[in-house]
């Protein structure tokens, strides 16, 4: 009965695939706000109000995203700064001052927004979700997207695991995930190969390696909450 407890109150707290996308979006245009020179202090308020209610502090979720999320800011702050974002900085700041940060808009209004940033760049080339591709090309970059944020979930979730693990058992869970990685790597190649020098292998690969990411990173967050006895079926 206590075991069962402790798990419907992980499971309570589990992020949703709408919560992770949701931070991957935020965590876009505060960094391009904060390589524009933006202040951003009132916004990162808000989305931390709104981080602490969707991942519950000192859960496994706020561990294990948050840093992603940070480092998120962080990669798309220089990024901007570097020239490779699709927008300048006077486009970035009329996005900013129209984005729908948490709590600021009813449900009814920030789905409105929400369709209309669907048709900008920051929805295009940045969001893991693409609705409306236009072209092959945007296919295969919101393809390509969708795999970078799964690639960075599937890696916080195995670093926090391997961190529990003893010497002997990090070595052989390195060796399972290389493996694994190698596995995929061919098997989407594979399944892909149809369009060999195609303008949709890209989008085949990616979308393929998103897939079978993300089944493994389930893999690796069920193997965590064993490790600590709380899943049922755990020995």
């Amino acid at each position: 009965m206590f075991v069962s407890a402790i798990f419907l109150n992980l499971s309570a707290y589990a992020a949703t695939d709408s919560d992770i996308d949701k931070m991957t979006t935020y965590s876009v245009v505060l960094g391009r706000g904060v390589a524009c020179g933006l202040d951003i202090k009132d916004a990162m308020e808000k989305v931390g109000k709104w981080v602490d209610i969707h991942f519950s502090p000192g859960s496994d979720d706020q561990k294990i995203y948050l840093p992603v999320f940070m480092e998120g800011v962080k990669y798309h702050a220089q990024q901007q700064k570097n020239g490779n974002s699709p927008d300048d900085c006077t486009k970035v700041r009329q996005i900013f001052a129209g984005f729908p940060w948490p709590n600021e808009m009813s449900p009814k209004d920030q789905n409105s927004k929400k369709n209309n940033l669907k048709e900008s760049s920051v929805a295009k080339d940045e969001v893991a979700i693409c609705r409306e591709p236009k072209s092959q090309t945007d296919i295969n970059l919101c393809s390509q997207n969708e795999y970078k944020a799964e690639e960075a979930r599937i890696n916080a979730v195995y670093n926090q695991y391997r961190d529990r693990l003893n010497s002997f058992e990090k070595q052989k869970i390195k060796e399972v995930q290389l493996a694994w990685i190698k596995f995929r790597d061919l098997s989407c190649g594979f399944e892909a190969s149809a369009t060999e020098g195609g303008s949709m292998q890209a989008s085949l690969i990616s979308q393929c390696m998103t897939e079978q990411t993300s089944v493994r990173r389930k893999q690796l967050e069920k193997m965590m909450q064993c490790s600590h006895r709380v899943v049922p079926g755990c020995e």
